[in-house]
C-alpha cells in the first residue's frame, strides 16, 4: 500500500520499476512515462533525491509548478 511507505521507499519501487522490474505500482514502465507522470502532477523531478527533511522545499517547488500550470 502506497499511503503506509515513506516517499524515498515508495520512489525507489517506482525506479525500479522503471527500470524493468516487475509492476508493483501503477502501470508506469518507462522513465518517459514516469517523468510525464511528474509533470502532470506538478511534482518536482528532485523528488528522487529528497528525503523527508527536505518537505518544505518540496512544497516551494510543487507550488512553482502548480503556479506555471495554472498560469
Amino acid at each position: 500500500m502506497v499511503k503506509a511507505q515513506a516517499p524515498g521507499e515508495y520512489m525507489d519501487k517506482v525506479k525500479a520499476q522503471v527500470n524493468g522490474e516487475q509492476l508493483r505500482i501503477g502501470e508506469i514502465d518507462s522513465w518517459e512515462a514516469l517523468l510525464e507522470n511528474l509533470k502532470m502532477n506538478c511534482i518536482p523531478r528532485s523528488i528522487f533525491e529528497m528525503d523527508s527533511g527536505d518537505y518544505d522545499t518540496f512544497l516551494e517547488e510543487r507550488r512553482r509548478l502548480i503556479a506555471e500550470k495554472i498560469s
